[in-house]
């Protein structure tokens, strides 16, 4: 059994437990604190590595500032990251089915003042993926991608993340390709996945944000439903550690689906 402790190069893994109110401490070589902002996130009772997850709706998100959280940056040549999250989506009453918004889950990335860097995504459509996909978002500039109006470098799989079921999404980044991983597997989807990035990653001085990103000048994108598990590495990890921790910690009917 592979728990996300035991591969090397582990900065901060969060679990969500510990009682209502209490701080979300990380685990790991960095034991930062998730603060809440704009609202409590709520507790709930059921989980992937123990008895509780947390809830994100269109409110209250977490954050790291960038001062206390320079072991999460990945910038330079120290750029190369894995983030894994453990998600059981919720579909809220007032979404629109024909133009769902993209779902920033975590990373250093704040589009309003061009302090991008990285960060997980779901739904991130510009890039001709699936609907729904993952996404790895990666960025050399801080800003739009050159030439065009948005940032548009990141890695696209092919499957559409489904509601209410844990999930394991993630994404990695080694330098050279970004690669977007759903429950554990590597999805190819042509120059999108694996996405051809060369070089470091913009030295941002954004925050480190869980649940939404800032854009236009205010919190938006935001993720919905639980979150069970979040994980930041140093390194790229390979298809085989992904494979195994996917294995190790999702339940068989949705390892499977």
């Amino acid at each position: 059994m592979t728990h996300p402790l035991d591969l090397p190069g582990s900065l901060s893994f969060w679990d969500f437990q510990g009682e209502a109110g209490s701080d979300l401490i990380a685990k790991g070589a960095h034991p930062y604190r998730l603060r809440e902002r704009n609202g409590p996130v709520f507790r709930m009772s059921e989980g992937i590595f123990g008895a509780q997850s947390i809830w994100l709706s269109r409110q209250a998100w977490l954050e790291i500032p960038n001062q206390e959280c320079v072991g999460l940056h990945r910038h330079g040549e120290n750029s190369a990251l894995t983030l894994i999250a453990w998600i059981n989506r919720y579909r809220q009453v007032n979404d629109s089915p024909d133009e769902p918004p993209p779902e920033a889950i975590a990373g250093i990335w704040n589009e309003t003042k061009k302090q991008r860097q990285y960060c997980l995504f779901l739904n991130i459509i510009i890039t001709g993926g699936a609907a729904d996909n993952v996404g790895g978002h990666v960025s050399h500039l801080g800003g739009a991608t050159a030439g065009r109006q948005y940032c548009e470098d990141v890695s696209a799989g092919t499957t559409s993340v489904p509601f209410h079921e844990w999930r394991m999404v993630g994404f990695t980044f080694d330098g050279h390709y970004a690669r977007s991983y759903f429950n554990g597997m590597f999805e190819e989807n042509g120059a999108l996945n694996p996405f051809p990035y060369e070089g470091g990653l913009f030295d941002s001085k954004a925050d480190f944000t869980v649940g939404a990103v800032s854009r236009s000048g205010e919190m938006g994108n935001w993720y919905r439903g639980l979150l069970g598990g979040l994980a930041v590495y140093d390194r790229a990890l390979n298809p085989e550690e992904m494979k195994a921790l996917a294995e190790s910690t999702l339940p068989v009917v949705e390892r499977e689906g």
